[in-house]
């Protein structure tokens, strides 16, 4: 697969802990990357905050148990967050076009919108706002 407009190392998409979790294109979803490059097609750069998680590094961000950014059967990551830095008119405009290109799990915080490609989550389905202590 081709990624258009993603690189792991320059876009801090693997793990953050060292584990090696998300350093090879292998553990990216191919859905979820195709539909990251049609997203960036739309709206220019984006800076991605957080990507693959191993379990570990999940419990210390306070992650979702089954969060689509762990290793799936196939051991890949199906989710990134994309950071907000302009408010509100930027996240309607973000979550509009992430819908656009096929998104169809969307959650909005107050400084990311996260975005995966998980089918088999029964949790959080469709869009969805984070409580007030997700920054």
């Amino acid at each position: 697969m081709v990624w258009q407009y993603f690189d792991i190392a320059k876009d801090g998409m693997a793990c953050k802990c060292g584990c090696g979790f998300g350093s090879s294109r292998e553990h990216f979803n191919s859905d979820l990357m195709e539909k990251l490059d049609a997203l960036r097609s739309l709206l220019g750069p984006l800076q991605i905050v957080s990507a693959a998680r191993c379990l570990s590094h999940n419990e210390t961000v306070n992650g979702e148990a089954n969060s689509a950014h762990l290793p799936d059967e196939k051991g890949q990551c199906r989710a990134v967050d994309l950071a907000l830095n302009d408010g509100s008119i930027k996240r309607k405009f973000y979550v509009i076009h992430a819908n656009a290109v096929g998104f169809k799990r969307i959650g909005i915080g107050k400084s990311f919108i996260h975005v995966d490609v998980a089918d088999d989550l029964t949790h959080h389905e469709g869009w969805w706002v984070y409580g007030s202590n997700r920054a």
